[in-house]
């Protein structure tokens, strides 16, 4: 039996150990869990705002155009290369 108690001591103090630790990365104030949670959803916020309207949507939109302009840039100058 007092194995049993030593065995349940144990556990409870490494649970205590285990919610002391959830306390200290939860945190509080500035860098806590809740402000990091607070700025990645204005971060998700201001990416909407980005999204536009009109021709092109989204962000990714533009990058894909940027890429489209990329490859087609290099396109007229291996054609300019070729005719030199």
């Amino acid at each position: 039996m007092d194995e049993l108690v030593t065995v349940m001591e144990n556990i409870l103090v490494e649970l205590q150990l285990i919610n002391s630790k959830l306390d200290d990365i939860r945190g509080s104030g500035v860098n806590s869990l809740d402000d990091v949670c607070n700025g990645l959803t204005d971060i998700q916020e201001s990416v909407k705002d980005l999204a536009g309207s009109g021709l092109y949507n989204t962000l990714s939109d533009v990058c894909d155009k940027i890429d489209s302009l990329e490859s087609t840039a290099s396109s007229i100058e291996s054609t300019i290369l070729l005719l030199s």
